[in-house]
């Protein structure tokens, strides 16, 4: 009921592109963990500004070890790290993912391809807005549908 009700706001163009977007990323949120709402943006850039400030470090720790082997001093202090392992972003749940797409592939067939026209009616929308979650909603849908072997038409409907 919401997903479908969220569809119909997305792809209604006599609605506001803030309302339009909002309606989308609501959409979008019920098939998948990653973030992208309005509100997680803000975490999300204090994410990508931890991120810069590691890169910046690391990118002065590199220059001096560069410095080093040209035979330039560096303090001992600034001794290269290892490398992290590669983990999980934090924002990405796998078990709540599995659940939402659960809840999309028990979503009735009817109602599944109500809200994909309305939403890719809205991939022609005059707002870019709209247009730009509208895609967001494709991709998380696709996401769902394509390893399981469903909506394989998906590209030759946009092609």
């Amino acid at each position: 009921m919401l997903m479908s009700l969220m569809a119909t706001e997305l792809a209604n163009e006599a609605k506001d592109v803030g309302v339009r977007q909002s309606a989308g990323l609501v959409l979008k949120n019920c098939l998948s963990s990653k973030v992208g709402s309005v509100e997680a943006r803000s975490g999300l850039a204090r994410v990508a500004a931890w991120a810069c400030v590691r890169a910046s470090v690391r990118a002065c720790v590199r220059a001096c070890v560069r410095a080093s082997e040209l035979g330039t001093a560096r303090p001992a202090r600034w001794a290269m790290e290892p490398e992290p392992e590669p983990r999980a972003l934090p924002w990405q749940d796998d078990a709540k993912q599995e659940a939402l797409a659960a809840q999309w592939l028990a979503f009735d067939a009817a109602g599944k391809a109500q809200i994909k026209n309305a939403v890719f009616g809205c991939l022609g929308s005059s707002q870019r807005g709209a247009r730009d979650v509208a895609a967001q909603v494709v991709s998380a849908a696709a996401t769902i549908e394509l390893p399981r072997g469903e909506w394989l038409d998906v590209i030759q409907v946009r092609v």
